[in-house]
């Protein structure tokens, strides 16, 4: 079994160790190791699709901007050149949100670049990026539920949780987002909704999933990574939270009919202060 363990490197898991006959601690400990063995496996699968999903997103504005600068450099045209550097300065604030998004992901799943956590008033970082999303879509959106809540964390981590789930309502919202913020249950709860069509029920698990996109061709024209929704899945499970996708209530019913996400933080208190 030793034997086995040393010839057992990193592009190898897939491998696992001989079980012995005798059901004793020696048995017990193979089947601990091959259990590991699984989780190491799965884990470097799981990196190596990371790699190559986000390899492919950037290689996709990246061609865009290579493409129209050749052509700019091989038939110059002063009348034509300003739209195309127009339409570079598109594809490279995609490339730079997209970049930002993978380093925000990456921080959240590295416990060593954690900060401090400090008590946030998560009901005014909500109404600060309720103000911004404002000035960045003609859809209305309702922030009348928003009351307070006190949550511990990094503030940065909780401000992008926010701005995400915002992003993502009017990316899809088609003339309303609501958002609603208050204490339930002992827990601050943040529930972003909209009006657009809506996450079947198959796929509500999964949209927080890396690279998760239900409709590709739509999530890019609006500019989506599939990466934002991640973000907040990661960054509430290391506050200690929840997040997940409902259906939303119609507007007989007082919601907007299409997607809700809620988010739920424990409160400042139970986590040793206020």
């Amino acid at each position: 079994m030793r034997r086995q363990v040393i010839d057992i490197g990193a592009t190898d898991l897939h491998r696992r160790l001989d079980l012995p006959t005798s059901q004793d601690e020696v048995y017990a400990l193979a089947v601990t190791l091959n259990d590991m063995l699984a989780r190491l496996d799965e884990a470097s699968a799981a990196q190596r699709r990371f790699v190559a999903d986000a390899a492919h997103e950037l290689r996709s504005p990246l061609t865009a901007i290579r493409a129209q600068l050749e052509v700019m450099a091989a038939y110059p045209d002063p009348r034509r050149d300003p739209l195309a550097a127009a339409s570079l300065l598109e594809d490279a604030l995609r490339l730079n949100d997209l970049i930002e998004d993978l380093l925000a992901l990456a921080r959240s799943e590295d416990p060593a670049s954690q900060r401090p956590g400090t008590v946030v008033d998560l009901d005014e970082v909500v109404l600060a990026e309720v103000r911004r999303q404002r000035r960045l879509t003609s859809a209305r959106i309702d922030a009348r539920r928003v009351s307070a809540g006190r949550v511990r964390g990094d503030p940065e981590a909780l401000r992008r949780v926010v701005r995400n789930l915002l992003d993502n309502a009017r990316r899809h919202a088609v003339d309303q987002v609501q958002v609603a913020l208050g204490v339930r249950l002992g827990l601050v709860e943040l529930t972003v909704s909209d009006d657009g069509s809506g996450i079947p029920a198959a796929y509500r698990a999964h949209v927080f999933e890396r690279f998760t996109r239900l409709d590709e061709a739509r999530s890019r024209e609006a500019g989506g990574s599939g990466l934002g929704l991640a973000i907040v899945g990661k960054v509430a499970t290391a506050h200690g939270g929840t997040v997940c996708a409902e259906e939303d209530p119609p507007p007989a019913e007082g919601g907007l009919g299409g997607a809700r996400l809620v988010v739920r933080l424990p409160l400042a208190h139970a986590q040793g202060g206020s």
